[in-house]
């Protein structure tokens, strides 16, 4: 997951953040706001974007060159 992101499940679940959706938030989108401060979005199922993985682990063409 990327580093200053976290996606989050939130229980009990809180208001959606879009304007006029009166769907409950389950989920919430938390990002870095400093070292030790975070904030958080809380959207409903419908309003869920896909947060991209990033593999922590060098590719395998990464690797080769690495090797080299």
């Amino acid at each position: 997951m990327h580093d200053g992101f976290r996606q989050i499940t939130i229980d009990p679940s809180l208001p959606c953040v879009y304007h006029d959706c009166d769907r409950p938030a389950t989920t919430a989108i938390a990002y870095e706001v400093s070292e030790h401060e975070w904030r958080m979005v809380p959207i409903c199922e419908q309003h869920t974007v896909r947060i991209p993985v990033q593999s922590k682990m060098p590719s395998a063409a990464a690797r080769r060159d690495e090797a080299v």
